[in-house]
């Protein structure tokens, strides 16, 4: 990667089903704190819902972006508990993620649903962060290598250049498998992996500070 490249690195940290009150306040002020960021490098926190207007009260002006872990299919209407793609951007999320591994193996999201989403995100001007790739079960039986990252990424820019030739040095592709501060300069520095999607590692803000600047690392050289 080198700074002529026309994408930006992104790094986005999924809190998924964990953080109280107490402890999402804990993990934002301790992020903010941390922050010493370069501005090469995108990042964003993907907290539970309940915690999106704690993100806004934190976040804004600090650098770092916040987004949500899911979004309703539809525009608005009768369907209890779901959140739509408007009501997101009015809370000040810049981006979601659309059809998270965990949303198809254990809420049985389909393609079709993905789609809908993915389009309502954009009709809202939100980032959607698109999720493809392996099960649950995939993943935990064991962590892809650099170079089995980077052929997937490869494989994914490859398919999106087939289609949209224009936009395929623009794609931002990141890494879903498990991000750590081990193993993210090794992966960042492949040169089509554009960054990651924190699971775990994002409720640390020592260890998801050490992915990002791995990630400004890789995109310096």
């Amino acid at each position: 990667m080198t700074s002529s490249s026309p994408r930006r690195p992104m790094v986005v940290g999924n809190w998924k089903m964990h953080g109280t009150l107490t402890s999402a306040r804990t993990l934002l002020q301790a992020l903010k704190d941390a922050t010493r960021f370069n501005g090469r490098v995108d990042v964003a926190v993907c907290p539970p819902f309940v915690h999106l207007a704690l993100c806004r009260e934190f976040l804004t002006l600090s650098g770092i972006r916040w987004g949500a872990q899911d979004v309703c299919q539809y525009p608005d209407g009768a369907y209890t508990g779901e959140v739509s793609a408007a009501m997101l951007a009015d809370l000040g999320c810049s981006c979601v993620l659309v059809s998270h591994s965990e949303r198809r193996s254990l809420f049985g999201e389909s393609d079709a649903i993905a789609v809908a989403k993915l389009q309502q995100a954009l009709a809202a001007g939100l980032t959607p962060i698109l999720c493809v790739g392996e099960t649950l079960a995939e993943r935990e039986a064991g962590t892809a290598t650099p170079d089995q990252a980077q052929a997937v990424h490869a494989f994914i820019r490859g398919h999106w250049r087939s289609r949209q030739p224009a936009q395929a040095d623009q794609l931002v592709v990141l890494y879903g498998g498990s991000v750590k501060a081990d193993n993210a300069a090794l992966l960042f520095a492949q040169p089509d992996v554009d960054g990651g999607l924190v699971g775990g590692a994002a409720l640390d803000p020592v260890q998801f500070c050490a992915i990002v600047n791995a990630a400004e690392q890789a995109w310096n050289h």
